[in-house]
């Protein structure tokens, strides 16, 4: 069977295509529900690093660039990496019409900016490196904010996830990701883990994925000489198929978006939301 490394890299490298189809127009078409809350997990992901200008920025799993567009309204030079080459490929070509953009081999500093502001001597805006998160040597105390937005969901070691980010993490470093909640009423993540364990998952098809509880979560960051600073939750409504079809247009998906904020206080659905966001920092 393809480790949960492989499977992953063969289905971005064949699917890297699509993505870009899928997403590319996150912009241009800002009513479509979909793309409302995409920009809704992305800028409280952003907003959870409490990414400032200045901050050197990592982003793991990259994908076609979404979070490192947003992330270059805050600050540069920042860096990506994804277990895709394809994917870089992708997230070179979305991001080059909006940012000077290279494919590199390891984390070595950028050239420093020119005084004028301009773009000389090979300085660039996103540095994009290929690699595997559990793969990955990444520099020590470097980065003054590291983001992943669902990657944890595709990998099955989560405590060596953890401790791999944890190593590269300095004492004021924030890691800020998601992960996605077995209990979910999108009902995806039961289906999906009963179809695993009955051996009805196509490897050759479709992702390995790993759902958590909240309880696990917070347990994998405590045991992993990390200490959370905040849990936020999305996508109660906007994930569950009912719910969704009400929501047409933009109006619509926002107005599910601010149910979900205050259906987020209600004890009885809190552990409903599909989507748990945590910024955590190292515990000693």
């Amino acid at each position: 069977m393809q480790s949960p490394a492989d499977n992953a890299q063969r289905f971005y490298d064949a699917h890297s295509e699509e993505y870009v189809s899928k997403w590319s127009r996150i912009d241009a078409e800002p009513d479509r529900p979909a793309h409302v809350y995409r920009k809704e997990i992305i800028r409280a992901l952003i907003d959870l690093a409490r990414v400032e200008p200045g901050d050197e920025v990592l982003e793991i799993g990259c994908g076609t660039g979404l979070v490192l567009r947003e992330l270059l309204e805050r600050t540069k030079p920042i860096w990506g990496t994804d277990i895709s080459r394809a994917m870089l490929e992708r997230a070179r070509e979305e991001l080059s019409s909006a940012a000077s953009v290279a494919i590199v081999d390891g984390f070595d500093p950028p050239p420093p900016e020119p005084s004028d502001g301009l773009l000389q001597g090979g300085a660039q805006d996103v540095l994009l490196v290929h690699g595997d998160m559990l793969g990955l040597e990444l520099p020590p105390g470097r980065f003054d904010r590291i983001l992943s937005m669902e990657v944890l969901r595709y990998i099955a070691d989560l405590d060596g996830a953890l401790q791999r980010v944890r190593a590269a993490m300095g004492e004021r470093t924030t890691f800020a990701f998601t992960v996605t909640n077995v209990w979910s009423a999108s009902l995806f993540p039961v289906k999906y883990s009963l179809r695993r364990r009955l051996g009805r998952v196509d490897v050759d098809a479709e992702l390995l994925q790993y759902f958590v509880t909240e309880r696990g979560i917070r347990s994998a960051v405590e045991r992993n000489g990390l200490r959370l600073v905040e849990l936020r939750k999305l996508n109660l409504l906007t994930f569950n198929p009912l719910a969704s079809r009400t929501a047409r247009d933009r109006a619509g998906a926002e107005r599910l978006v601010a149910l979900d904020r205050k259906l987020e206080r209600v004890p009885l659905l809190r552990n409903a939301f599909d989507t748990l966001l945590l910024a955590v920092r190292r515990a000693s």
